[in-house]
């Protein structure tokens, strides 16, 4: 396929020169799916910079892996799981478990005093529960609707029901003490 098509490509095309090493391909497919696949780590992991790099990334596992791909399935779904799994495990690493966190202000009304531990409370027993169910509790006060949830970490609906109703239990339970004062 010569290099000025290219741009009008459809992605079918466009893996199918992927796999044969045209990097012309490639750069046009990055140039097509980069913002998007950007934004999808980015309502993930809600860090800028760290969405940046987990989108090179995505892109360069494609590159890395362009001669199994199979340009009759959709690449932009494979793109989107890549970029997925890149942002869940990003999650996972205990370093930047709190930079999810501290995205979250959990505004209450009331006396600033009692907010601010409340808040830290609430940080606390989110980040102290296991990893499956804050990551859908993080979701979930991102604004992320339970099938979307669901959509994007491969679960049913009722496992991120099941899980989100487990992670609140364990919050309300912890934070009981302070609620009772």
């Amino acid at each position: 396929m010569p290099d000025d098509n290219l741009n009008n490509a459809a992605d079918k095309e466009l893996v199918k020169a992927i796999r044969n090493s045209n990097q012309a391909a490639y750069e046009v497919f990055f140039r097509r799916h980069f913002e998007s696949i950007h934004y999808l780590i980015w309502q993930l992991i809600h860090n800028d910079e760290a969405a940046n790099d987990l989108c090179q990334n995505t892109f360069i596992k494609i590159w890395e892996i362009r001669k199994s791909l199979d340009p009759e399935k959709s690449a932009k779904a494979f793109l989107q799981v890549i970029a997925r799994n890149q942002a869940l495990s990003w999650l996972r690493m205990p370093r930047n478990r709190h930079l999810s966190l501290e995205e979250h202000d959990f505004p209450v009304e009331g006396a600033e005093e009692e907010n601010e531990e409340l808040t830290q409370k609430l940080h606390t027993a989110i980040k102290d529960i296991e990893e499956p169910l804050r990551v859908i509790i993080n979701m979930r006060l991102r604004g992320f609707k339970d099938k979307e949830i669901a959509d994007l970490l491969s679960v049913s609906i009722a496992t991120v029901d099941k899980r989100k109703t487990k992670a609140f239990n364990i919050i309300r339970q912890r934070l009981q003490p302070f609620l009772d004062t």
